[in-house]
């Protein structure tokens, strides 16, 4: 009678052990139904600590009014927030380019070929996109998220803001001295190359680069994702969709925006040429935001520590309020359609700001909101250092294909969906401006800056009157001091979050532990630069790389079919997901290095 009891004591133990499921899906789901949906939105030069505090701290909002991003909190609560999101570049151009290849900015095709034999790139707006016709014969092809999630079954589309075409500036001069009656003409050949240059279906709606108050109008884009959206039903309701909303709101402080909103006329002007009709969408009419830019401003004057006279007070408000009814409008459109609960809706940003093309943590450091209503549990906030260029690993692995060889990214389901593994994490993380290179860890951060003073792709102003600015400008903002202009920069992030004050020549007078401390971690920080450097084969100032010669592999080679299977148990479900390599190039596991995960690889 003991054993009895003792054995069925086990077996009620080890089931109640198993981790509950909030919700179900049946048995019977089919590969292809399990993968969801993708809408990637795709703020511009938004503000890190602004982000932080009215999408993660929504709810410290003291005032009756309805917060200005009360949109984005709400997904923000109900999925995943990343506090330390970094980008592998502090500009729009190279950012974009990591987010959609997940490489670093240097490994760029077209910075190869010209920087060879161990001489840096230097990074700043020299990053597009490699063309097809432009492919050598055995040159490792750099392979998009849109091919990728091409191979895995999804209808892709591009919409809005692109900025890695190499003549952006020529197309802006060609609206500005262009007829209007011209401009679909214009609209249709970018459309060709956006799709030529991402490898996107569809390329839609279509923004190349700054416009400054040339045109302004989200509601075009939004429109055009609706009709993306319909089309795809009607057409393919068998497939997932991915959707990729790029929008040049904040961009700067917002000025833009603010004066926009105020137009009732730039309603009907697009960058294919003037509109009939007001763009339909679900974001409110422009007279409803503009009152509620206005009401938040007077209360964003003292929550925000602005003072009353700064003029800038709408043009902030604006970029956040504005940013923020997109978000909704793009929430309700997919809710119209009865896909938001199986659509994976990532917030993201390009770089922080002020502070573009620095080092500084404000402008290196973003934070990102991820929601999956039908798999991931609300309300978690992740602290680990994760990276910009994670994403195209990771929607790689939910279509069900390997990520392509050289992504340097990782699959963030391991961290998001697999509960018991959320201490993976990498070594560091690096951020190439200029010839400046940033090598980020948990507590500390490593700026080296080793430049001629007479190279035109310094990332500081060379002429003192502009370099004077600059340290004014950064100054103002509160966001950095003169270290930034040091050749050495070693900040303590635990103690100084948003990289102020450089400890690299500090002489720590009476506090030898703290000394030791910071020796051992510029050590180890200048290892893993020398790590960093080694793997992409160019030397920095005084650190040496021998010259290596890469091989790539060849864009007519064949390689081995390969399948692995991965299946993570989150709180609400169990995700499993078959993986196989695609293109002609090699592939692998994005969850190759999570020993710790249930993984079965067979190769054929």
């Amino acid at each position: 009678m003991p054993i009895i009891m003792i054995g069925a004591y086990i077996i009620l133990t080890l089931v109640c052990s198993i981790p509950p499921r909030l919700k179900t899906t049946t048995p019977e789901r089919s590969l292809a139904s399990s993968k969801p949906h993708i809408v990637f939105v795709f703020l511009d030069d938004f503000r890190t600590t602004r982000f932080e505090t009215y999408v993660r701290h929504e709810r410290d909002w003291p005032f009756s009014m309805p917060s200005p991003m009360r949109r984005t909190a709400e997904l923000a609560r109900n999925g995943v927030y990343f506090s330390r999101m970094y980008v592998p570049n502090t500009a729009c151009t190279a950012s974009r380019y990591s987010l959609f290849t997940s490489r670093y900015p240097s490994d760029n095709v077209y910075l190869r070929r010209e920087y060879r034999n161990g001489l840096i790139p230097p990074i700043t707006f020299n990053t597009p996109f490699l063309k097809k016709e432009d492919v050598l014969v055995g040159e490792e092809i750099e392979q998009t998220i849109c091919n990728c999630l091409n191979e895995g079954g999804y209808n892709t589309a591009f919409l809005g803001k692109e900025h890695n075409y190499q003549a952006y500036k020529n197309v802006r001069d060609m609206h500005i001295n262009s007829n209007m009656s011209q401009w679909p003409a214009i609209q249709l050949e970018q459309q060709h190359h956006v799709r030529n240059w991402t490898g996107c279906k569809v390329a839609d709606r279509l923004r190349l680069g700054n416009y400054g108050s040339l045109f302004f109008n989200p509601e075009w884009v939004l429109e055009g994702l609706h009709k993306f959206i319909v089309t795809h039903i009607q057409d393919t309701p068998s497939k997932p969709l991915f959707a990729y909303v790029s929008l040049p709101i904040p961009h700067g402080n917002g000025g833009v925006a603010w004066e926009h909103v105020q137009s009732n006329e730039s309603q009907y002007i697009t960058p294919g040429g003037r509109v009939v009709s007001i763009p339909k969408s679900h974001q409110p009419p422009r007279n409803v935001l503009k009152q509620e830019i206005e009401n938040l401003s007077k209360v964003f004057v003292t929550y925000d520590n602005i003072t009353a006279n700064d003029k800038k007070v709408e043009h902030l408000m604006s970029s956040l309020r504005w940013a923020d009814a997109i978000v909704g409008a793009i929430v309700d459109e997919l809710k119209e359609q009865n896909l938001f609960n199986d659509t994976l809706m990532v917030v993201a940003n390009d770089h922080g700001s002020p502070g573009k093309m620095t080092p500084i943590e404000e402008a290196c450091r973003t934070h990102s909101v991820l929601s999956w209503p039908k798999f991931l549990s609300g309300g978690q906030v992740l602290h680990e250092m994760t990276s910009m260029m994670d994403w195209l690993p990771t929607f790689a692995w939910l279509a069900g294909v390997g990520v392509p060889h050289g992504v340097v990214g990782r699959n963030l389901m391991e961290y998001t969906l697999d509960q018991q593994h959320r201490s993976l994490h990498r070594e560091y993380e690096a951020v190439e401006i200029g010839f400046m290179r940033v090598i980020i860890m948990k507590k500390w951060k490593y700026v080296l800056y080793r430049c001629e003073t007479n190279n035109t792709s310094c990332f500081l102003p060379r002429d003192k009157q502009n370099l004077m600015r600059f340290i004014t400008k950064i100054a103002e903002d509160g966001i950095g001091g003169k270290s930034v202009l040091e050749n050495n920069q070693l900040y303590n992030l635990e103690a100084d979050p948003l990289g102020l004050e450089s400890v690299y020549y500090k002489k720590y007078k009476n506090k030898p532990e703290m000394r030791q401390e910071r020796d051992e971690a510029l050590s180890l920080l200048q290892y893993n630069l020398r790590g960093y450097l080694s793997e992409r084969g160019y030397s920095l100032g005084e650190f040496i790389v021998e010259s290596t010669t890469t091989t790539t592999a060849s864009s007519s080679s064949s390689s081995s079919s390969a399948t692995a299977t991965t299946t993570f148990s989150s709180s609400k479900t169990t995700f499993s997901r078959t993986m196989t390599s695609i293109g002609s190039t090699t592939f692998t596991t994005p969850s190759e290095e999570a020993v710790a995960l249930k993984t079965t690889t067979t190769t054929s």
